[in-house]
């Protein structure tokens, strides 16, 4: 069943054989840092590092004494060299595992909490797909299973940044200074012995513990959801998620204070078929590298932030609230 799962989460629609010369990784290069009008937020690569702020005392100390009486954590933000898919899927099954017995939070990724702090790490599945993303490909549409050289290839293939965006999410989500949202105060923790280049294997994400004033939307009561929704300000809202580039506002990524209506949008990465580099299917839109994908993101035919809430607002909302939802998308120049 386990392997059941792993394969459900490989997309297979084409097969095509691959040279090893196409998914070379050496000689990477980032992709060039695009304009993006304003309204949309967004982090350069070049200043990551400078513009996070450091991690406070007590998070470091949480997380140094989780690490030093559990050093398998280390190895879950690891990706080990890979010479078939059935190795990726044999590694995967182990990370979930792993995970679970350290008491994992998350469905897809992995979510640690000891005591207010919360260790994220993004999975070797959709870190996989990053890479596939950066050799050139559409990790959607390639069939992982019938083509070890290209799986291969993308174990080995770095920078991979995907749970590092979270952290870059809830800095750009910050910088849209909404009376809607509140950021979710996140940090990066380098770890030991490591090099220092921004890469997911060097870095763990950690992120403040949800204060228990906020409640996840989707275990709310109907009621409730319907009196949020009516007094929630839409127009602030759609302005800092486009901003933020929140791709995922769903029922299970909405916090919320029913008490004075502020929204905390714990997960933030950006999604992970957007990889890295010069040769890239998909650039890393909140690093400023693709403002096509970052209006994809914000709003496409199937899902995207404006989507994915047009859900939750159709359903819990108005006809009047509907119609001006639609409106601030409709009327939005920067997206058209």
């Amino acid at each position: 069943m386990k392997q059941l799962y792993f394969f459900a989460l490989i997309a297979v629609t084409a097969s095509f054989s691959l040279n090893c010369m196409n998914v070379n990784h050496e000689g990477f290069q980032h992709a060039r840092e695009q304009e993006y009008p304003e309204g949309i937020g967004y982090l350069p690569i070049k200043k990551v590092l400078e513009c996070l702020p450091p991690i406070p005392p007590n998070h470091n100390e949480n997380v140094q004494d989780f690490l030093s009486k559990n050093p398998i954590v280390k190895q879950l933000c690891q990706l080990p060299p890979i010479s078939s898919p059935y190795d990726f899927i044999h590694h995967c099954v182990e990370q979930k595992d792993h995970a679970k017995k350290l008491g994992n939070m998350s469905k897809t990724n992995i979510a640690l909490k000891i005591k207010e702090s919360v260790i994220k790490i993004a999975s070797s599945t959709s870190r996989i797909r990053n890479n596939i993303s950066s050799l050139g490909y559409d990790p959607y549409v390639t069939t992982w299973v019938e083509n070890p050289e290209l799986i291969e290839a993308a174990a080995l293939f770095k920078p991979t940044m995907q749970h590092i965006t979270g952290a870059i999410g809830q800095h750009v989500l910050g910088n849209s200074n909404s009376k809607v949202i509140e950021k979710l105060p996140t940090w990066l923790y380098h770890l030991k012995d490591k090099p220092k280049d921004l890469d997911d294997s060097n870095y763990l994400v950690v992120q403040e513990a949800i204060p228990a004033t906020f409640s996840q939307f989707s275990k709310l009561q109907f009621s409730q959801k319907i009196q949020f929704i009516k007094k929630l300000d839409l127009a602030e809202f759609y302005t800092a998620i486009k901003y933020g580039q929140v791709w995922d506002p769903s029922e299970d990524n909405l916090w919320v204070n029913t008490e004075n209506g502020k929204i905390m949008l714990p997960d933030t990465e950006s999604p992970d078929n957007e990889g890295l580099g010069i040769k890239v299917k998909f650039n890393k839109a909140i690093l400023g590298q693709s403002l096509h994908k970052a209006k994809h993101n914000i709003r496409n035919p199937w899902d995207g932030g404006h989507k994915i809430f047009e859900q939750i607002v159709t359903k819990y909302g108005d006809q009047e609230e509907v119609e001006l939802w639609d409106v601030l998308y409709q009327s939005d120049n920067t997206l058209q």
